[in-house]
């Protein structure tokens, strides 16, 4: 039960600290609106730290060692095909 907690702790923890990082990008104009909804400009935001994300990637191991496991397993998403035949559900696909 205490590993699960663990677990669970650290979650809530995760969100807790991505939402806010979600926020705080788009407090500092890394917007893009997407069918009238604001999202936060991901790409524009990794063009900005580009730099210094390089110049830490020569000099830090763990976070080598972490673009390397999100290099050659990347998370998944789940995209609808363009199948009209099917309920949107059912045309998921992961890629």
């Amino acid at each position: 039960m205490r590993h699960y907690l663990e677990g669970e702790r650290l979650l809530i923890e995760f969100f807790s600290k991505f939402a806010r990082l979600e926020y705080a990008l788009k407090r500092a104009g890394f917007l893009e609106n997407h069918q009238e909804r604001v999202r936060v400009d991901w790409n524009g935001f990794a063009d900005s730290i580009r730099p210094q994300f390089e110049r830490a990637l020569q000099s830090d191991e763990d976070l080598k060692a972490s673009v390397e496991f999100i290099e050659n397993d990347p998370p998944r998403k789940l995209v609808l095909s363009s199948s009209p035949h099917e309920s949107p559900l059912a045309s998921c696909q992961v890629v």
